[in-house]
């Protein structure tokens, strides 16, 4: 026997009891941890599956059903605890066709998920293609989550599609952008990052989510996500937060540069205003 088995059985173990606490915080109104507060990483890349077992105990997960865009292998994104420790279903999305059959491939084997209906498309997402993408598939309108890292487009992607409405969106944003410029780069359908220039800023991404009918709670303490809320859901115990609040540097990007020279470079990029 090897130790995996025993291993997982833990973690989803202490997954349903800290799922519990939360849902006893939210039901007696009682304080929730700030979000940083409760990072912790089992799969993903930083502490998003902390920040996503709390945000699913307060805003509650009907349907249990992600997608995720921009996996690699599946081995280390935002979904992947939720499919091998917490018993949903969902779709990833993956650009490498090679990335994306071994992502396949483990889900279809692993002790885990081989029951479960993990789907990896193989496709690589544009403005134009997303929304046929997500109808071709039958991925239901309303599903929990929702989750961007394509290093690239992310803004455009988000604001483009408009035939789900999951509960909660996580989103990469680009740090290095600051706090006050409300920008992204410009549109290219087969956009390819160069170093810091990808993405968009996070005051950027909160006027999209606001557009869409979202709030802003916050991003991880290292500065690579932020997070929204569906406006008809959890009001109460997630309140919104100001940019100023919210915002955190990169702090990976930032040992290794200075974070005012990453800015006066992008600045003297292409950007759209937002």
């Amino acid at each position: 026997m090897t130790l995996e088995g025993p291993l997982l059985g833990s973690v989803q173990l202490q997954q349903r009891m800290l799922e519990g606490r939360y849902r006893d915080l939210v039901r007696t109104k009682q304080l929730l941890p700030k979000i940083e507060e409760a990072e912790f990483r089992v799969f993903s890349q930083n502490g998003e599956d902390g920040i996503i077992t709390l945000l699913m105990a307060a805003i509650g997960n009907h349907s249990r059903k992600f997608l995720e865009i921009g996996v690699q292998s599946g081995l280390e994104c935002n979904s992947a605890h939720l499919a091998k420790n917490c018993s949903w279903d969902g779709w990833m999305i993956e650009g490498d066709a090679k990335l994306a059959k071994l992502a396949q491939e483990h889900y279809d084997n692993h002790p885990c998920t081989w029951t479960r209906d993990i789907r990896v498309i193989s496709a690589f997402v544009t403005r134009e293609n997303i929304n046929s993408i997500i109808k071709e598939h039958q991925i239901p309108e309303n599903i929990d989550l929702l989750s961007i890292d394509i290093d690239g487009n992310d803004l455009w992607i988000w604001k483009e599609i408009n035939v789900i409405k999951p509960r909660l969106v996580i989103i990469e944003y680009n740090a290095s952008f600051g706090p006050d410029l409300s920008v992204t780069i410009p549109y290219k359908s087969e956009f390819v990052i160069e170093g810091a220039y990808h993405g968009a800023s996070l005051r950027a991404l909160v006027k999209v989510g606001k557009q869409k009918g979202y709030r802003f709670i916050g991003c991880n303490s290292t500065g690579v996500n932020a997070f929204f809320v569906r406006n008809d859901l959890a009001a109460e115990c997630l309140p919104e937060l100001s940019i100023d609040e919210g915002y955190r540097q990169h702090t990976y990007r930032n040992r290794r540069g200075s974070y005012e020279g990453l800015l006066r470079d992008l600045t003297s990029r292409e950007l759209v205003e937002i």
